[in-house]
C-alpha cells in the first residue's frame, strides 16, 4: 500500500515532538511493508518516495490513502478539499494532534480558534476516518462531523530509552543525589515550570540530597535559578536515553486554567519517562493524570509547590519504592505504548478505510475495478522500490550540545 503522508515537519533528524512522531510513523509504516509518499521534503528511508511540489498530481495518483497530521497551524487541512477530485484522490485519514483551543497558548486569538473549528466542520465530510490521542480530541472530531474516530495514544522507543542506560559518571557528578528531571521547551506556555522552581526553592536548604535537572533551552527560565537546579543544553533525542535513565523520577506539570485542566493530552515525554524506568509526578486532575497510575507508576499531586516538594522527599527517603514504580511504568509502556504497537494500531485504521473504499469502488465499477492502473504504471516504469534493511534512527547532529552526562553547573559561567 502507498501511504501519502501529509506532514509539514521534516523527520530526518528527530529533535522534538512532531519530528519524533513523524520519524516513527515513516519507520514503522515502511517496516510493516508499506511505501510512504511525501511531497514536502526528503527522507533517507529507501521505501519513502519524495515528490517535488510540481509533482503534486503524480503524488495524488500514486497514493492509495492520504494521511494528514493536523496541529494548530492552519493550511495543511485545506488540502482535504482534494477529495473533490475523486479520480485523483484516495481515502483520507486525519490524525489530530491538538484541538484548536490549544492555539490560545501560542498567542492566537479566540476568533482564530473559532475559524479553525469552522474550517474543520467544512472539511469533515471529506474525512473517511479520524485518529486521536485522547478521548477529548475524539469528542472534538465527532463534534465537527467526523464519524469514524479512533483513539490511539502516542508512544515511545523502548529500545532507545531503557533503564539499563544509566550513566555512572552522570550520577557521580551529583554525588548520588536524588534527581528529578524535566525535559522539553522551557518557553512553552503550557508548561508549568514555575511550580517546579518554587518547589526547588523550598528544598534548597532543607534537603541538599535532592536536585532538579532541566533539559532544554534557557529562553523560558529566569535569569537566576535555585542552587539545586541544573540546566542541560538541549540533547538530541537519539542521545536522551542515558540522561533520563540516570535520573530518579520525571516531572510533568502543566499550566492549569483556561480550560487546559479539563482536557487530556498524550505528550511524548510522559512515555519517554516511563520507558526509562522513571516514576512520573503529575497534577491530580491535570491533562495527563489519566495516564499515571497513582502509587503504581507515579504519584498524582494537588499541583502546589509544597506537595511536589513533599513527594520528592518521600521518594528520596524510599528510593526502593521509586525504583519499583519506575519498573512498573516500564512494563506498562512495553505492553501498551511502544511505537511499533502504536503504529500497528494506526495501520489497522488505514487498512480498514482502504478496504472499505476498495469494496465500494468495486461495487460501483463492476469488472473494471480489477484493473489496477497503478501497478501497471509502476511495472512499466520500474518505479517499484524493493524493501531495504533495517532503518535505524539517524545519527544526531553535531552542535553546541553537551554529551549525555555533561551538566552545566549553576555556578559555571553561562550556566543560565
Amino acid at each position: 500500500m502507498n501511504i501519502g503522508l501529509w506532514y509539514w515537519t521534516p523527520t530526518i533528524r528527530p529533535s522534538h515532538g512532531s519530528h519524533i512522531h513523524g520519524h516513527y510513523l515513516i519507520k514503522y509504516f515502511t517496516e510493516f511493508g508499506h511505501r510512504v509518499c511525501i511531497c514536502w521534503y526528503h527522507d533517507p528511508n529507501p521505501r519513502c518516495h519524495a515528490y517535488r511540489r510540481r509533482q503534486l498530481l503524480k503524488f495524488l495518483r500514486d497514493s492509495d490513502v492520504h494521511y494528514f497530521r493536523l496541529s494548530n497551524t492552519p493550511g495543511l487541512d485545506l488540502f482535504s478539499l482534494l477529495k473533490l477530485v475523486p479520480l485523483l484522490s484516495g481515502p483520507l485519514v486525519w490524525e489530530l494532534n491538538a484541538v484548536p483551543d490549544n492555539a490560545r497558548f501560542g498567542g492566537w486569538s479566540a476568533s482564530y480558534v473559532n475559524r479553525m473549528r469552522s474550517w474543520h466542520r467544512l472539511l469533515a465530510p471529506f474525512v473517511d476516518a479520524g485518529i486521536c490521542h485522547t478521548d477529548d480530541q475524539a469528542d472534538y472530531l465527532r463534534s465537527v462531523g467526523v464519524r469514524d474516530v479512533s483513539v490511539i495514544h502516542l508512544g515511545t522507543d523502548t529500545t532507545l530509552l531503557r533503564p539499563d542506560l544509566r550513566c555512572a559518571d552522570f550520577k557521580h557528578r551529583f554525588e548520588g543525589r536524588f534527581l528529578a528531571v524535566w525535559a522539553g521547551k522551557t518557553a512553552g506556555q503550557w508548561n508549568d515550570l514555575r511550580t517546579l522552581l518554587w518547589a526547588a526553592r523550598i528544598l534548597e536548604r532543607r534537603r541538599r540530597d535532592i536536585a532538579f535537572v532541566i533539559v532544554g533551552d534557557s529562553s523560558g527560565l529566569p535569569a537566576s535559578l535555585p542552587s539545586n537546579v541544573y540546566r542541560m543544553a538541549p540533547v538530541p533525542y537519539a542521545r536522551m536515553g542515558p540522561v533520563l535513565a540516570s535520573c530518579d523520577c520525571g516531572i510533568l506539570y502543566y499550566r492549569l486554567g483556561h480550560g487546559y485542566d479539563r482536557r487530556r493530552y498524550s505528550p511524548l515525554k510522559l512515555y519517554d519517562y516511563m520507558a526509562s524506568g522513571l516514576p512520573v509526578l503529575a497534577q491530580r486532575g491535570g491533562p495527563v493524570a489519566y495516564q499515571v497510575r497513582d502509587g503504581e507508576t507515579g504519584l498524582l499531586l494537588d499541583g502546589t509547590p509544597d506537595s511536589l516538594a513533599a513527594a520528592l522527599e518521600t521518594l528520596a527517603d524510599n528510593r526502593q519504592r521509586a525504583r519499583q514504580m519506575g519498573q512498573a511504568a516500564r512494563r506498562w509502556v512495553e505492553d501498551e505504548f511502544d511505537w511499533r504497537q502504536v503504529v500497528a494500531r494506526k495501520l489497522a485504521v488505514i487498512e480498514r478505510v482502504v478496504q472499505g473504499r476498495t469494496e465500494s469502488v468495486a461495487a460501483a465499477r463492476g469488472p473494471l475495478a480489477s484493473y489496477d492502473h497503478r501497478r501497471w504504471r509502476e511495472q512499466t516504469s520500474g518505479a517499484i522500490v524493493e524493501p531495504g534493511g533495517d532503518h535505524e534512527m539517524p545519527e544526531p547532529v553535531d552542535g553546541d550540545v553537551d554529551r549525555p552526562g555533561c551538566v552545566v553547573a549553576p555556578q559555571a559561567a553561562g550556566a543560565r
